[in-house]
């Protein structure tokens, strides 16, 4: 389990050995300032999050080449924090600009490649994009069911995901049937209590709700439907780029 404090704690004592100002990035510390700046914006402070990307990623683009993985990397977090601040738009034109590139330089299913369109396609949705959304998902969904096992995190995480997105479009039949596919799984590789499991069950009676009072989509506005969606927020994980962490990135 992440200890969020404790690791404030640790970095705060890193930062004042070392005589280094924790908010003002310098070029040799770089991966030091990156994991302040996580840090920050999962203990919910996401300005201070956003000011130190910021500086981490104008550093990085003096000094890397644009296909640089680590560049690419830090302007993946960056739109993480901009998402978690509501800055949705600047979110959304960053991870287009990591989108292009990635989809230049790596292979179709390159882990790192998807995760970024996974997280653009969450921007999208966000900024109510549908279209793009599910255009983008599908491709995800498509090539990490060709690759990763039916139970992997990753997959299920895009599979709810593009539930979600197929809900908000009103492709109810869609959405239920695939968020169908995903509380099975889940129900085989969880335990009752897992977050994940919980989640995608929740939100699939809410779907049945829906249905049942004739409404469609996910914006009806109630205090209800509300709770259920909750905020959207990215994924993170390896390199900050993905996880299961689904009550993230959709409402689970």
């Amino acid at each position: 389990m992440r200890d969020d404090q404790a690791l404030n704690d640790l970095l705060s004592y890193m930062f004042k050995t070392f005589k280094i100002d924790p908010m003002e990035p310098k070029r040799g510390w770089l991966s030091l300032y990156d994991l302040k700046a996580r840090n920050l914006r999962n203990r919910g402070k996401t300005k201070a999050a956003v000011r130190i990307l910021e500086q981490v990623v104008r550093i990085e683009e003096q000094i890397f080449p644009e296909e640089h993985s680590d560049r690419l990397v830090s302007q993946h977090t960056l739109a993480r924090a901009y998402r978690a601040d509501g800055r949705v738009v600047q979110a959304v034109r960053l991870l287009e600009n990591v989108v292009r590139i990635r989809g230049r330089t790596l292979v179709d299913d390159h882990p790192h490649r998807l995760a970024s369109e996974h997280e653009l396609a969450g921007a999208y949705q966000a900024n109510g994009q549908l279209p793009e959304a599910i255009s983008l998902l599908r491709r995800v969904v498509d090539l990490r069911e060709k690759t990763l096992q039916e139970d992997h995190p990753y997959r299920l995480a895009s599979q709810h995901e593009l539930s979600m997105a197929y809900f908000a479009n009103n492709q109810v039949e869609e959405a239920i049937e695939l968020m169908q596919k995903v509380v099975e799984i889940d129900q085989r590789a969880l335990r009752e209590d897992h977050p994940s499991r919980l989640r995608s069950m929740e939100v699939l009676q809410w779907f049945y709700s829906k249905v049942r009072r004739g409404s469609k989509g996910s914006g009806s506005g109630s205090e209800e439907d509300r709770e259920v969606v909750g905020v959207v927020t990215p994924i993170e994980g390896d390199e900050d780029e993905d996880r299961d962490d689904r009550k993230a990135i959709s409402p689970r």
